[in-house]
């Protein structure tokens, strides 16, 4: 006769507690957030009209979800489609639809937090170029930011014109004439525009301005620059084109059909999920 505890008995016993109590913690570790692993900023967005509370939080080092951003898809126009008025425009600029993308042999780029200002969706997770699939995207965050493109050309003399098409894509409350965007050659400033023209601008418009003062047969840099700050406020740019000895132009109406989007960047900090969610 056994006077001790079995063996047996005693084993079985631990293997149960054990498988039990790892049941327990696996069940209540599945009710923790999970942290999807991003290394590169994004910039998001949402449909027009949403609030922060239908937006999923960014956990830190996390990434949203980005289902929200999904529109129907849309047909692309060529690049060749640019040219603002292509029958009287000798473009000057190379890669004006910034197709080389990025690191770009021909446009020096610059951006203090993104490395530059030029996107396509796989890397900027919005798809909003004019034509083809790369545009400039100035702005985009709620920290500091200085973006630019320039790009050194000779201008025969003569007359010149430089033409873009340019779009306020958003703008957050708190934005103002101090977030802006400029189109200059050399350290002139030819075109300006503000967070608070987000009206003038509501979709790609295209800009006409007279460049004939640098028309004189030597260098000039054309240069794309805009400065924003504490808040969002997002400056698309598509289909550049510096013009020699060009006739007036007529705006192109051979562009795509856009949906309104309101442009949110999540802090990279950790964030409580909104009520609800």
């Amino acid at each position: 006769m056994q006077t001790g505890f079995p063996i047996s008995l005693l084993t079985r016993s631990i293997v149960r507690f054990c498988t039990t109590a790892g049941l327990l913690v696996g069940f209540f570790l599945g009710f923790l957030p999970k942290q999807i692993a991003r290394t590169t900023p994004v910039r998001y967005a949402i449909p027009a009209g949403a609030t922060s509370s239908s937006i999923a939080r960014r956990f830190s080092g996390g990434m949203a979800d980005t289902s929200v951003i999904r529109k129907p898809s849309l047909a692309r126009k060529p690049k060749s489609a640019l040219v603002p008025n292509s029958a009287t425009c000798n473009n000057l600029l190379q890669d004006p639809g910034f197709e080389a993308y990025t690191p770009n042999p021909y446009w020096a780029e610059a951006s203090t937090k993104y490395g530059t200002p030029l996107c396509e969706l796989a890397d900027c997770d919005v798809d909003q170029p004019r034509t083809g699939l790369v545009w400039g995207w100035f702005g985009g965050t709620v920290t500091d930011e200085i973006a630019s493109l320039a790009q050194a050309v000779v201008i025969p003399a003569g007359t010149a014109s430089l033409q873009f098409y340019f779009w306020i894509n958003s703008v957050e409350v708190g934005s103002g004439v101090d977030d802006d965007f400029k189109a200059q050659i050399d350290s002139t400033t030819l075109f300006t525009a503000d967070a608070t023209q987000t009206g003038t601008y509501p979709g790609y418009t295209l800009v006409n301005v007279d460049a004939s003062a640098f028309a004189d047969g030597n260098s000039h840099t054309v240069r794309f620059i805009a400065e924003t700050s504490g808040q969002i406020v997002n400056f698309f740019l598509d289909d550049v084109a510096l013009c020699s000895n060009v006739s007036s132009p007529t705006p192109s109406t051979n562009h795509r059909l856009f949906l309104p989007l309101t442009i949110k960047e999540q802090a990279s900090t950790a964030a409580t999920p909104a009520a609800g969610h």
